[in-house]
């Protein structure tokens, strides 16, 4: 017969493996990324678009964190504008910072569309 201290002991074992588990299971895919991105002046980017004849077509504020020194983490809002040149089908994705006079390229790529609701409830439907 097994005393109740060895009872719990052994049950706390299984349920903090248990928990490990669970934890790995469910955030084994999330993680940080950091992806390269091209910054400069905002005024020699927009001239670079304008150059390329892309359009903004869209815009959106996001939320950004960046690391503001001494461990605080400081969350801001920032225009996020996508350009567009249909004829030689390009596209810019460009985060601007009006504060410190700098835009960012996060993204830039081919062609755009915007019929991929059919895409994407196709692939990630739920079951």
């Amino acid at each position: 017969m097994i005393d109740k201290f060895t009872r719990d002991l052994i049950l706390c074992f299984f349920f903090s493996i248990f928990v490990i588990l669970i934890s790995n299971i469910a955030f084994a895919d999330a993680r940080w990324m950091a992806k390269p991105v091209q910054c400069g002046n905002d005024t020699e980017l927009t001239e670079l678009l304008e150059k390329d004849n892309q359009k903004p077509m869209i815009a959106a504020v996001a939320i950004v964190s960046f690391d503001g020194g001494e461990g605080k983490i400081i969350n801001t809002e920032i225009p996020v504008v996508l350009f567009y040149n249909p004829d030689k089908k390009k596209f810019s994705m460009v985060e601007f910072n009006p504060e410190i006079n700098e835009a960012c390229v996060v993204s830039f790529g081919g062609e755009l569309d915007f019929t991929v609701a059919d895409w994407y409830y196709d692939r990630f439907k739920e079951s």
